[in-house]
């Protein structure tokens, strides 16, 4: 431990030099001296250390002296070449001034060159761009001059296409003129090339008399660049058309006789016993056949060599669609002669109905909606013909049908029910409108065809119901029955149509009708029942002595209001003759009703329903209403058949009909009414009728200066007890 210890002397030193810190060069000497130095480490190499630095010093600056002299030796010759070389440059500099001086000229020259170089370069660009541009290529000349093909297109192509970039030169002010000559050229060219594939086309165009033809892109790219040549275009056109009317009319005369491949479909004519289905087949392979040739006229105008479709200007629409109009002229005549044979087996009026239902419908298809065939084209004018002499024929049908029936017009039947042969012309207006109903109706749908047909049926058989009528010899309220009860048939058969609108007319003239037989047997039934009972002569003297009063100027309330006419719009004047007959004048106003309106009735008196009492007893109270030479006012007991006793005689009577009819208005005509709602409504306008007179011969009594004390003297029953018997 002892023998660890340094001295503190040789420890400082050692802290201090191991504390120093050395820079770069220092490290960089050190490490030179040990070069020097060696590797022995001993006190005569430490001590010899000084001497051994110092010679090594004298050492390098000798070897510096040397290198020195050989660098002034160097220095020196560089500085005689140096001097030489001043000497070179200043005789090329003054060469250089004087090439300069000769050069200047030259460059000038040399510049002004390059630009007139620049210059004609720009030019000839110019040119060779403008050749371009308004120029065929040797290629393009050489294409045009062979048969149409892809490299006679595109050089047609570049030749629109510079036509087509003159005018660009023509809106410039400098260049006009050669505007002018390049696009005479091209113009010229365009001309020539035009006519070549006129003539290619005319030569082809023999491959449209097949059924099918495969039209090849050749010819259809042919046909697309004469849409510039209008008169060109338009020769083609019709030179298709003239192939595709034969070939049309060929494949209508094989489908009507040979019909398809191995007889599917079958021939048309196997049905010519069937008029319906031989029209529609014709139509239908008709409207097929104008579809498939309009889709091929216009694919040939729409071709186009990209995917995307162009449309067909309004010039080439309208030379395809008169060239469709052409192709189907010489079949149009054809068609129609086929069209007249169906009629040979003599259709029925329904069959010729639905045949102008047909050809209405293809020719919307056809020519409205489908926009297939021009509408003053020669088979829309035919289809249209047909339709007319269609539609004329149904109504000479129907005009003889009717004809024939007024000749031996049918007589009602026991039951009045509708007769037979009225029923078959019910049902042909059924079937009519079932048949109309059927069809495809549209907003531009000409509905004024229903409603004329029904028109055609119903004049004639209104005729020929009330010749029926007439006829018959019934009375009134009999035929009346008879006639409501055919006429509510025809207002079911209109009211069924699923487009009822369309028959509005009809159904107005029906109802009017419908109202006025009814109304004129509510008024001859409840004439008759009050008749029957003495009633309505009570209310005849009450309805004079109201008269009377009036001609004297004084007011009668006491009598109560003036006695409930029957309101009826359409009933005639009703006068009862002597023997019982009904009048022949009174069934012809009664039957003119469907033409003009009838006269309303003006109540239920006697003075249009009959004479009652005898001529005496009408003096008398015509003395009566008149005043007479008495000046005092008459009352209603004074009047013939009006003391308490026949009053009293007529309430009996009038409660006996009552109980007759059982209360709830069971007249037997009412019974034989075939409508359920218009036999409810008959006997509610007869109870009606009732209670309205009783009313008002009840309030007639009841009034003061009547001359009758009590009114429960002479009726049992007020009038609102006579309404609760009648409701039950």
């Amino acid at each position: 431990m002892a023998e660890a210890t340094l001295n503190p002397a040789l420890q400082r030193k050692l802290k201090k030099v191991l504390g120093a810190s050395l820079s770069v060069d220092e490290l960089c000497a050190l490490d030179a001296l040990g070069d020097v130095y060696g590797t022995r480490n001993t006190l005569q190499a430490r001590k010899e250390l000084r001497g051994r630095v110092e010679e090594r010093c004298l050492e390098d600056v000798a070897d510096f002296l040397c290198a020195y002299d050989a660098l002034l030796k160097t220095i020196g010759s560089v500085r005689a070449d140096v001097a030489a070389l001043r000497t070179s440059c200043n005789a090329i500099a003054q060469s250089q001034v004087s090439a300069q001086d000769k050069a200047s000229a030259l460059l000038e020259q040399a510049k002004t060159l390059q630009l007139k170089k620049e210059e004609n370069e720009a030019k000839i660009q110019v040119v060779g761009a403008f050749l371009e541009e308004f120029t065929l290529s040797s290629q393009s000349l050489d294409a045009l001059k062979e048969e149409p093909g892809p490299e006679f297109f595109r050089a047609v192509q570049e030749v629109k296409r510079i036509n087509s970039c003159c005018k660009i030169l023509l809106k410039s002010r400098d260049h006009q003129q050669i505007g002018f000559d390049i696009a005479d050229q091209m113009t010229k060219r365009l001309s020539t090339v035009h006519n070549k594939m006129y003539k290619w086309i005319q030569a082809a165009s023999d491959i449209f008399s097949q059924d099918s033809p495969n039209v090849g892109d050749l010819f259809r790219q042919c046909i697309n660049e004469l849409n510039d040549d209008t008169a060109l275009l338009g020769y083609c056109m019709d030179e298709i058309a003239v192939q595709r009317g034969k070939a049309v009319r060929r494949m209508f005369i094989r489908a009507l006789t040979y019909g398809g491949p191995n007889l599917t479909p079958r021939p048309i004519e196997v049905h010519a016993h069937d008029p319906l289905r031989y029209v529609s087949d014709m139509l239908a392979w008709l409207h097929q056949t104008v579809a498939s040739e309009h889709e091929l006229l216009y694919s040939l105008l729409s071709y186009t060599t990209s995917q995307e479709n162009i449309s067909v200007s309004a010039n080439a629409k309208r030379t395809c669609q008169k060239a469709l109009t052409k192709a189907f002229d010489e079949l149009s005549g054809h068609f129609k002669l086929q069209y007249e044979q169906a009629f040979e087996v003599k259709p029925g009026a329904l069959v010729i109905f639905r045949l102008a239902n047909t050809v209405e419908f293809y020719h919307r298809t056809i020519v409205t909606h489908g926009n297939l065939m021009p509408a003053n084209s020669s088979l829309a004018q035919v289809l249209l013909q047909c339709k007319q002499d269609t539609l004329q024929r149904f109504r000479t049908v129907i005009s003889d049908f009717m004809a024939k029936i007024m000749n031996s017009p049918p007589l009602p039947p026991s039951d009045l029910s509708v007769p037979l042969v009225f029923r078959d012309v019910i049902s042909l207006m059924e079937d009519l409108i079932n048949t109309f109903n059927t069809a495809l109706l549209t907003s531009n749908t000409d509905t004024s065809e229903i409603s004329s047909a029904l028109d055609t049926i119903l004049d004639p058989f209104h005729k020929v119901l009330n010749t029926s009528a007439s006829l018959s010899k019934l009375d009134l309220s009999t035929m009346s029955v008879y006639l409501l009860n055919c006429v509510s048939c025809i207002q079911l058969a209109l009211a069924g149509s699923a487009h009822s609108e369309l028959c509005t007319p009809q159904l107005e003239m029906v109802q009017s009708q419908i109202d006025a037989y009814l109304e004129t047997l509510v008024h001859e039934e409840s004439v008759k029942i009050l008749f029957d009972c003495g009633l309505l002569q009570c209310v005849d003297e009450v309805v004079k002595l109201q008269k009377a009063n009036r001609r004297r100027g004084l007011s009668s309330p006491s009598l109560g209001p003036a006695p409930t006419p029957v309101k009826s719009k359409f009933i005639p004047v009703y006068v009862q003759p002597t023997d019982g007959a009904t009048t022949p004048a009174l069934v012809q106003q009664l039957f003119d009703a469907s033409s003009s309106p009838m006269k309303p009735a003006e109540g239920l008196t006697t003075e249009n329903v009959a004479a009652a009492g005898s001529a005496p007893e009408k003096e008398q109270a015509a003395d009566l209403g008149s005043g007479g030479p008495a000046e005092a006012v008459p009352r209603l007991c004074d009047y013939p058949g009006m003391d308490l006793e026949s009053l009293h005689r007529v309430g009996r009577a009038f409660e006996q009909v009552l109980h007759d009819l059982a209360g709830a208005m069971l007249v037997p005509l009412c019974d034989r009414i075939l409508h359920p709602q218009l036999r409810m409504r008959a006997r509610r306008d007869i109870a009606r009728q009732l209670i309205d007179s009783y009313a008002s011969l009840y309030d007639a009594v009841a009034a003061p200066d009547s001359g009758h004390p009590n009114v429960a003297l002479v009726f049992h029953y007020s009038p609102q007890q006579i309404m609760k018997t009648l409701a039950t």
